[in-house]
């Protein structure tokens, strides 16, 4: 009996000194963290543009939007439709509060869909010490947002939900952190965003407002001329048991897009040529995608049978050597234009002085022979 007491008193005061240990280390534990400052920071993310976004629909394009998450916070930008090259050029503002060493920041990519949920697409991982590097520190007194002065940069290595990675998928963007004291320049963003757009599926009211990336931010762009030939159509798959017979094919780049003419018959030549003259951004790195689209015409709308994407990033470098040379060439125009207009005003100046000097010159021949003749006094 005695030995019982005494394990139930050692068990009672084990139990006891376990709770106590407990308590005292919730307290040293919530000492510790109240002692930690609790950091709010901003993470500006500027997405502008992608290219061999992976096809989310039936019909071999996607409407995507970029959605960046960090933290406890998400955001993103609104939807592109029918695209596989997006261009966004949306500023995407995240706040996240932390005691602790903040998470690498995650950037995917979704398929909008009208009617269910939205389907995911992939994303990339882009590492938190990156993002740090590049904090700014904000101006509370300012009424003008601070901007990143980092270049911005494609990210291109992409997964899907298995971890598998995206062959060619790239998002061009930047990012910078802001430390507290941001609130009032995002107070003075939201005077100049985007209008609303909608982002949910399922015909939802749900709608968001953008961020416009400023003017000092964005791409440098130039203009240029795209000069196709447009030949024929080969090796193309049957759409809906039926041959490709009433094909048109369509290109789309940075919101521009032409398109040649419908031809009928199997494998269609069009031997056409087309041109037109758009704004790019003036750097190689940053060149869209070009893309190509065939489309069938039946009865009914126009249904897509095809599609695919030229990069002119290298052909641009022939553009910025030709743009380069016509600009010179020019300056060279204008020069000897300039010259030649100095010359035949020169010359005019000239004969208009000439012909002056010979009215005055026959002038004074003509008062000398009235003088003449009126001192001889011969009739004139």
């Amino acid at each position: 009996g005695t030995d019982t007491a005494a394990a139930a008193v050692s068990s009672l005061q084990g139990a006891a000194a376990t709770k106590m240990m407990g308590l005292v280390s919730r307290v040293a534990l919530k000492s510790i963290m109240s002692a930690a400052p609790l950091e709010r920071y901003y993470l500006e993310s500027f997405i502008y543009r992608a290219a061999h976004v992976p096809p989310g629909d039936s019909n071999g394009l996607s409407d995507p939007f970029v959605r960046v998450s960090w933290a406890n916070g998400s955001a993103h930008t609104g939807i592109q439709l029918e695209t596989l090259s997006p261009v966004f050029n949306e500023a995407i503002y995240v706040a996240a509060e932390s005691k602790q060493r903040f998470p690498d920041v995650v950037v995917e990519l979704w398929d909008w869909d009208l009617v269910g949920s939205n389907t995911f697409l992939c994303k990339t991982v882009i590492p938190f010490s990156e993002v740090v590097n590049k904090c700014a520190t904000a101006d509370k007194n300012s009424r003008n947002p601070p901007r990143a002065d980092n270049e911005p940069k494609w990210y291109d290595h992409w997964t899907d939900s298995t971890g598998t990675r995206i062959e060619g998928c790239k998002v061009l963007m930047s990012f910078k952190l802001f430390p507290a004291g941001f609130e009032a320049t995002l107070k003075e963003l939201q005077k100049i965003t985007m209008p609303a757009r909608p982002v949910s599926a399922g015909g939802s009211k749900k709608v968001y407002k953008a961020y416009p990336i400023p003017a000092s931010a964005l791409l440098a762009q130039a203009q240029y001329r795209i000069h196709l030939s447009v030949l024929g159509l080969r090796n193309m798959r049957r759409f809906r048991l039926r041959e490709i017979q009433h094909p048109t094919v369509e290109f789309f780049v940075d919101g521009n897009h032409c398109a040649t003419k419908k031809v009928s018959g199997i494998n269609a030549n069009f031997d056409t040529e087309l041109e037109w003259f758009v704004t790019l951004p003036e750097s190689p790195e940053y060149m869209p995608e070009l893309e190509v689209r065939v489309y069938e015409h039946r009865m009914g709308p126009k249904q897509l049978v095809g599609a695919a994407q030229v990069d002119l990033s290298g052909a641009n470098v022939n553009f910025a050597k030709k743009l380069q040379a016509l600009k010179a060439n020019d300056d060279q125009v204008a020069t000897r234009t300039s010259n030649l207009l100095d010359y035949l005003r020169h010359q005019e100046e000239r004969a208009a002085m000439a012909t002056e000097q010979r009215a005055e010159d026959d002038m004074r021949r003509m008062e000398l022979e009235e003088e003449k003749q009126h001192k001889t006094g011969s009739p004139a």
